[in-house]
């Protein structure tokens, strides 16, 4: 990729509820610039305490968190 985006996530997965939070990834239609096969990207907030129940579609997946 040779361009850079900036904004806020929050906005983006408002603005677009058909994603379900996805923000990069095949299934993106509305951004031609976050549409990718080789990547997938899922935007969350989550709570202090929150905990994760453990059910994960693809245990092979990666989860990186800040």
């Amino acid at each position: 990729m040779n361009k850079a985006k900036s904004g806020n996530l929050n906005n983006l997965v408002n603005d677009h509820p058909e994603t379900k939070n996805w923000v990069v990834g095949h299934f993106i239609k509305h951004n031609n610039f976050l549409k990718t096969d080789d990547l997938e990207v899922k935007w969350a907030v989550h709570k202090k305490g929150d905990i994760k129940d453990g059910n994960l579609a693809d245990y092979s997946a990666k989860t990186l968190g800040f």
